[in-house]
């Protein structure tokens, strides 16, 4: 309106009128590209809406296909179901009409069935008992050594359901020999009276040395050593009629307990160990067998002929 009252007016001159023609084709312009933009932007999103309307039909499909599955399942769970009660029904309650009936044979799936849950308790069974044989052995052990424990010459030691006592060597023998020292005799009396009273049965000596070579008159190695240690103290626990089984055993350096870079750690290596077999419990483990049911007694006694 501004611009055609200047024209009319006769005050518009030929320069503004071509700077307004520009502008005004530049506006044209931008209005065309902001058309064209948002023209593309409405394209783009009914391709979205119609990509996403695709993939809701299909999320449908498969829903559709999903109940589907979940109610044949549940049909043919109720069928497994209906076959188990009848199967379990036979087996628990015969038929009373038939005078004799024959035991049917169960299908091969029931019978492994079975078969693996009764292996199952009976190994369960036997875990438990020898768990509890195991810890009452540890019990009576760690009872009848109390004394000498709590003196520091021993101690009582539980490594993966083995009972086992540890001693220093420097406790029994004189350094580096398998000669007992006065100490060490007083350590092993006192060690095999507790022994007759703990009511083990087995007993292994094992003997371990540190990391040093050991070559001597006596020893060409340190098995030998620890092996000669070992009897040692198998010599002395025979002797005071300890009421075990006795064996001996070397392992050297093999399985130390501190790390044998200094003086002090080789002291601990340096160790005799006692072994305990399991103390026995007073009654047998209990069976998952169940007991054979009585056989049926007439009832009236045959008559001689």
């Amino acid at each position: 309106m501004r611009f055609a009252l200047l024209f009319l007016a006769g005050c518009v001159s030929k320069g503004d009128h071509e700077l307004i023609q520009v502008q005004l084709d530049a506006t044209r312009t931008a209005l065309s590209a902001k058309n064209l933009s948002c023209y593309e932007d409405m394209e783009a999103r009914d391709a979205r809406l119609a990509a996403l309307e695709l993939e809701l039909e299909a999320g449908r499909a498969r829903l559709g296909d999903l109940d589907e599955r979940h109610q044949q399942l549940l049909e043919e769970l109720e069928i497994t179901r209906t076959a188990l009660s009848t199967l379990i029904t036979s087996c628990v309650q015969p038929d009373p009409e038939e005078e004799d009936p024959e035991e049917e044979p169960l299908p091969p799936l029931v019978q492994a069935t079975l078969e693996e849950v009764h292996e199952a308790l009976a190994t369960r069974s036997r875990i438990a008992y020898e768990q509890e044989r195991s810890r009452r052995g540890h019990q009576a052990i760690v009872q009848a050594f109390a004394t000498l424990q709590e003196d520091g010459r021993l101690s009582v030691e539980s490594i993966e359901g083995v009972t086992l006592l540890r001693i220093p060597s420097v406790q029994i023998f004189n350094e580096g020999r398998v000669s007992i020292s006065p100490r060490g005799e007083l350590l092993l009396q006192a060690l095999a009276d507790a022994l007759r009273d703990s009511g083990v049965s087995a007993i292994q000596v094992a003997a371990h040395t540190d990391d040093r070579p050991h070559h001597t008159a006596e020893h060409n190695s340190s098995w030998e050593l620890g092996f000669d240690q070992a009897l040692a103290v198998v010599r002395v626990l025979e002797q005071a009629q300890v009421p075990a089984s006795l064996s001996a055993a070397s392992f050297a350096g093999q399985q130390p307990l501190q790390d044998n870079g200094s003086e002090q750690g080789r002291k601990l290596n340096r160790r005799i160990e006692l072994i305990f077999g399991a103390r026995p419990l007073e009654t047998a483990p209990p069976s998952p067998e169940p007991e054979p049911a009585p056989e049926p007694v007439d009832e009236a006694p045959a008559q001689e002929g």
